[in-house]
């Protein structure tokens, strides 16, 4: 951690009845407090970084917070490839005629399902 930026993690289990039926959930918050900026120059206000996350997940708040950060980048590249492949929208409002142009099952690829191991998430290690 850096000088002039704290960092706090908040993990709490809640009981809460809905309908007469209990259910136990699980509210994760990070706040970040920032008085400078990377390079040492100080703010006049500190500028702070509310995040929060309800689960059900059993896993660690820093783990959590990692699986929903790699969450957005899966919705990220799902978006980027039906964008590249032109299928925002299917070509009609029929299935038949649509799968007719190949956008049923594995009809359709994309340049970079071709290679043969998956691609690298940004700052992790290529696949074997």
């Amino acid at each position: 951690m850096r000088e002039g930026k704290r960092v706090a993690l908040v993990d709490q289990t809640l009981e809460r009845a809905y309908r007469g039926q209990p259910y136990c959930l699980r509210r994760v918050v990070r706040v970040i407090e920032r008085t400078s900026d990377r390079q040492g120059q100080t703010y006049l206000v500190a500028e702070i970084e509310l995040e929060g996350w309800w689960t059900s997940l059993a896993v660690p708040g820093e783990q959590l917070i990692e699986l929903y950060a790699d969450h957005a980048t899966c919705e990220q590249l799902h978006s980027e490839l039906k964008t590249d492949l032109d299928v925002e929208r299917l070509p009609s409002g029929k299935f038949d005629t649509n799968a007719l142009v190949g956008l049923r099952g594995g009809g359709i690829q994309h340049p970079a399902l071709d290679r043969p191991e998956r691609p690298a998430w940004p700052g992790r290690a290529r696949a074997p």
